[in-house]
C-alpha cells in the first residue's frame, strides 16, 4: 500500500472514533467495542448482565446516532 492511503486510512479511522466518542454514552461504546469484536448480542448481553432485548436497542440507537 502506499504510505499517503495509509496515512488517510488512519486519519478516517480516528475521525470515526472521535465521532463515537463524542455521540455516544460509555455504555453504548462498550457495547458496540464487544460487537464489534464479533460478539453476538446474546454474548454482550451475559457480559454486561443486561436483556438481549437491551442490547439489540443499544444498537440500533448507535446506527442512528451514527448515520
Amino acid at each position: 500500500n502506499d504510505p499517503l492511503d495509509l496515512l488517510l486510512d488512519k486519519e478516517k479511522f480516528n475521525e470515526r472514533i472521535k465521532l463515537c466518542e463524542k455521540n455516544l454514552s460509555k455504555f453504548e461504546i462498550e457495547v458496540l467495542n464487544h460487537y464489534l469484536n464479533g460478539e453476538k448480542q446474546s454474548e454482550i448481553a451475559i457480559k454486561l448482565d443486561r436483556d438481549v432485548k437491551s442490547i439489540d436497542n443499544t444498537l440500533q440507537r448507535i446506527k442512528t446516532k451514527l448515520k
